[in-house]
């Protein structure tokens, strides 16, 4: 790497002053230039920049008109990973206001061809979606959460917003429509010294990039612990859940939910988890109100939870019960005058906000104090209380908030972390780290998440909702911003797709979705309406769900194409079988394009067998073979490749749409292959030659159909012989 304070033709890579501005190089091209500071609200002139080294950092000094003290830039460089951390100094130039923000800006990304931002939206701002970035002037001007684009040399380049001492920051564009890192600590007159900014990193390949880009990130915070590859799926979340909310919303109560448990037991379904959403606790107002108790609202739960816990493990076999809670206690906090609010009095603190789904004006209420590690007490007592109870998860909402508590109050990083930290810390004490983090994609939440594993990944599932609309959208746009989203969430998190509907009319839609998301899967069926058919297929006959092996996320030929009238491709992989689920996510009555097996990257075999998963059609393909594909609207198909060796290729038990992971083990003995399954059901293998015999695990043969080169057993043991 070169570093230097003049344009140098071969700067392969690293930094350099060009026309008193900041410019980056990357294969001794021009990547971004005429980069300055940052600071809204305030005009400056530039007189002069130098740069001189620190460490492994090179810090550009701009002296400016404002003050006797220079603006500092630090570039902190990792020739390795091809990537900078960027972090400033202001030295007492920026506003005094902890709304205005201070950061850097690029003026121009040469050679820029298409990008992808995930805009933090609206006035609610717990989810991003992503948005096609044709332009730099076509970003939002803030709370992009992270942003990725490629070059016409197909080089890709990412940038990730920083968190720390006392600022956060986001992504988005200056007042003439440069690319801006923005970063701010909502309280006035805080010093600004050696406050990240982002990371910017270059590679081409995107996957390795977005991994890097994270790792650079957190370990820069201090936040290892916060990266998924270093955390543990969540042992209870392996299994159905069943929600109460599209079912009930706010008008559940212990008689509704029982009837639901019967329902299931009619199906000849024994549930394993049961998670009670909003509308079980005491506050002012369902909606809109404050939280008022620690305890359920005996009107709607008489014997309190313990009751129903009890009947729902002893009468109906549920394993585990979780409830919903906000973070903030409730939508609009905490009822300071209620028993419970003057009991805590000295844990919580006054904060301005309004419910952004409702015509109020902006009030004062109340939340847990976000000053110090008090607001422990109130989450361990009130968790304390639940785990008597019998409830053994929860779910917590409304996590967006802490910039409004935090505002005014203390420096936002720093606060965000105490609120985080202080729950995340009860959760572990009481639930083992079992908690589905809801309205949390905001980096102060899911940065300071710790080992905290699963969180939601996208806007609610709306049943009734039939628009394209990116916010709040159909079953196109929820599965198209959770795969999308996963890019960057996945990189911290197990991305939770939200609860769906198996009776909904995109039920199957959905499902496929959720089977190779990687996180967790939750219904939120009508009772009586349950269509056992497509819920099958997700799970074993225990109900744990068959989870794929990592997170989904889109191929790189779908990186950018948000919307577009093209098939939109996601990849998994489970047991070291690649999966390609394709769908139409576009307002277009059809898509049409191609896909190969090379779209899944890793593979580790040059021959597969492609199998589909609709059609039970099995043919041989190489990593290059091109298919052509035209699917309707709101349609979906799935396949399967798996390695080949010219003999023999387990597909898995078929009608489960995660077919490959339930194969557990296949061993070749002499001529023959011994298959082990996770449990009974029905098998299918490709193989060009007919079997003589299948054998059961006791000897006894197993009849089975063998049909353009498929085994096909129709009700095989979990572990069998197949002879030839």
């Amino acid at each position: 790497m070169i570093q230097c304070n003049r344009k140098e033709e071969n700067l392969d890579f690293g930094s350099a002053i060009e026309k008193n501005t900041l410019a980056i190089y990357k294969d001794s091209k021009l990547r971004l230039s005429f980069g300055k500071p940052y600071l809204e609200t305030k005009k400056y002139a530039i007189q002069t920049v130098s740069m001189y080294g620190k460490d492994s950092s090179q810090i550009a000094s701009f002296t400016t008109d404002l003050s006797i003290k220079p603006i500092e830039i630090e570039l902190k460089a990792f020739p390795n990973q091809s990537a900078f951390i960027v972090s400033i100094s202001t030295n007492g130039n920026q506003s005094l206001s902890g709304k205005d923000c201070i950061g850097i800006s690029f003026d121009s990304i040469p050679s820029f061809e298409i990008g992808n931002s995930f805009y933090k939206y609206g006035n609610v701002k717990a989810w991003t979606y992503p948005k096609q970035i044709l332009s730099i002037d076509s970003l939002n001007i803030t709370d992009n959460q992270f942003f990725y684009w490629k070059y016409s040399d197909s080089l890709y380049a990412a940038m990730m917003p920083l968190i720390g001492n006392g600022y956060v920051s986001t992504i988005g564009k200056d007042e003439n429509g440069h690319l801006c890192a923005k970063s701010k600590c909502l309280i006035d007159n805080f010093e600004a010294k050696n406050v990240p900014l982002v990371v910017i990193a270059f590679d081409k390949n995107p996957y390795k990039l977005f991994e890097i880009i994270y790792e650079i990130g957190f370990k820069s915070m201090n936040k290892e612990q916060s990266l998924r590859k270093n955390k543990t799926y969540p042992a209870k979340f392996e299994k159905l859940l069943w929600c109460t909310w599209n079912s009930f919303m706010h008008t559940v109560d212990e008689n509704k939910i029982l009837l639901g448990l019967e329902s299931f037991k009619k199906k000849g379904f024994t549930l394993p988890n049961l998670l009670i959403d909003d509308g079980w606790s005491q506050v002012s107002a369902y909606g809109t109100g404050m939280l008022q108790s620690l305890e359920v609202e005996k009107t709607k739960f008489p014997k309190g939870l313990k009751n129903l816990v009890s009947i729902a493990k002893t009468k109906y076999g549920v394993e585990n019960v979780g409830v919903w809670h906000a973070f903030n206690g409730y939508w609009a906090g905490i009822d300071s005058k209620s028993e419970m609010g003057i009991k805590y009095k000295n844990l919580f603190i006054s904060y301005q906000d309004k419910v952004a789904w409702t015509d109020k004006p902006i009030e004062t209420f109340y939340s847990i104090n976000p000053k110090n590690e008090l607001g422990f007490q109130f989450y361990d007592d009130w968790y304390n209380y639940l785990k008597n109870d019998g409830i053994s998860f929860i779910k917590v909402d409304n996590q967006l908030v802490a910039d409004r508590i935090c505002s005014n109050n203390i420096a936002f990083s720093i606060g965000a972390a105490n609120l985080q930290n202080n729950m995340q810390k009860a959760v572990k004490k009481h639930f083992d780290g079992h908690v589905i983090n809801c309205m949390d994609m905001t980096t102060d939440a899911v940065y300071n998440y710790g080992n905290s594993a699963v969180a939601r990944s996208s806007e609610d599932f709306f049943p009734e909702n039939n628009s394209y609309k990116m916010s709040a959208g159909n079953a196109a746009i929820h599965v198209l911003c959770n795969a999308y989203n996963s890019t960057w969430w996945s990189q911290m998190v197990y991305p939770d797709y939200d609860m769906f509907q198996s009776h909904h009319p995109q039920a199957e839609f959905h499902a496929v979705a959720r089977a190779i998301s990687g996180g967790p899967i939750y219904i939120t069926d009508t009772p009586g309406e349950q269509n056992m058919d497509i819920i099958t297929k997700l799970i074993y006959k225990n109900g744990a769900i068959i989870r794929a092996d990592q997170p989904a996320l889109p191929t790189e030929d779908c990186l950018f194409n948000v919307s577009d009238s093209k098939p939109f491709k996601m990849f998994t992989n489970s047991n070291g079988v690649g999966i390609l689920a394709i769908f139409n996510v576009a307002d277009a009555d059809s898509v049409k394009g191609n896909f190969k097996i090379s779209d899944i990257p890793n593979l580790k075999s040059e021959n597969f067998i492609l199998y589909n998963y609709f059609t039970k059609n099995a043919i041989k393909s190489t990593l290059i073979n091109v298919f052509e594909i035209n699917i309707a609207r709101l349609k979906q198909e799935l396949f399967f490749a798996i390695p080949y060796n010219n003999e023999f290729a387990a597909i898995g038990l078929v009608e489960k749409y995660n077919a490959p992971k339930t194969v557990s083990k296949v061993s070749k003995i002499n001529k023959s292959y011994q298959v082990e399954l996770v449990e009974k059901g029905k098998f299918a293998a490709y193989s060009e030659i007919k079997p003589s015999s299948i054998e059961d695990s006791k000897g006894k043969n197993c009849k089975f159909t063998y049909i353009n080169n498929l085994i096909e057993i129709l009700d095989c043991d979990s572990k069998f012989m197949v002879n030839f």
